[in-house]
């Protein structure tokens, strides 16, 4: 017995691509130059979903960014930096946004991956509260992957401070960490 279809163009009911994006995809778009979102090279996409995670309070990151992650595609969590603008004080963690990135521009600043010309009308805090459990990793896997990493909440375990710094040295500035797997730089602003 033989079976046979007709295939026919016209008969596909196609479909309407989700207008969310992963943070894992929209940080594959940076390829070393900056490039504009479109829903072209967001395969029809225009926002992403995801938890806030950096913390102004503490006076320990850059002024302007906000700092999100998700875990949308594959499971695989990655972070983005984010330039708001004064605002980003605003935002804290565990705070869920919604966030149109379609007309920003991904940038590499200072060794940041941030986007850039997102307006806080193109931000829509849909929750709060969100639990944020650190992501446990090795100095080593940092070393290795950092764009893994770059943006994602992270715990280092057994961490301690180069033992040539002498007593009484405070955080403040770039100061070298191990924790047996390597060596790391912990950056601390001098007002934090």
């Amino acid at each position: 017995l033989l079976w046979g279809c007709k295939k026919e163009d016209d008969n596909y009911p196609g479909g309407t691509p989700s207008p969310y994006i992963a943070v894992l995809d929209v940080r594959a778009i940076h390829e070393g130059q900056d490039v504009t979102l479109t829903k072209e090279n967001m395969f029809g996409a225009s926002k992403i979903a995801a938890v806030v995670t950096s913390d102004h309070s503490g006076g320990n990151i850059p002024a302007g960014l906000v700092v999100v992650q998700d875990n949308r595609r594959l499971g695989e969590l990655r972070g983005l930096a984010i330039n708001i603008g004064a605002t980003a004080a605003d935002y804290k963690p565990g705070d869920g946004l919604i966030i149109d990135v379609e007309g920003g521009t991904l940038s590499r600043v200072n060794g940041i991956l941030q986007l850039n010309g997102i307006s806080t009308q193109k931000i829509e805090k849909a929750a709060s509260g969100i639990a944020l459990t650190p992501l446990s990793v090795k100095s080593n896997d940092v070393i290795a992957n950092p764009g893994r990493y770059e943006g994602v909440l992270i715990t280092l375990t057994s961490v301690g401070f180069d033992p040539s710094y002498p007593a009484g040295s405070t955080y403040a500035g770039d100061r070298t960490i191990n924790d047996g797997f390597g060596n790391m730089i912990l950056h601390t602003e001098a007002g934090a």
